[in-house]
């Protein structure tokens, strides 16, 4: 797995810009999509992905003796397109 860090150094030396300015670029893009993603509901790159809000209920749960209730909230569900799952599979 590649960290932020090392795909910045990336992505600059593929752009041809620095390491500063690559890292203010994800930064952006990644602000801008958790933006919207939270407005919008979601966020689709045909063939490549999507990124959905989804609701997830509350749950109850009796574990030895004793009763918990975890709190509904949203979580992030992510989907493969065409094209990246094809790279992904790749033979």
């Amino acid at each position: 797995m590649i960290y932020l860090e090392d795909f910045a150094k990336a992505y600059a030396k593929k752009r041809a810009v620095t390491k500063v300015e690559a890292m203010s670029m994800i930064k952006d893009f990644i602000n801008l999509l958790e933006e919207k993603v939270d407005e919008e509901g979601g966020v689709c790159f045909k063939g490549e992905f999507a990124i959905e809000k989804k609701k997830r209920n509350s749950r109850r749960v009796v574990w030895e003796g004793k009763e918990y209730q975890s709190k509904e909230r949203n979580v992030a569900k992510f989907r493969c397109g065409k094209n990246f799952e094809n790279l992904l599979n790749k033979a």
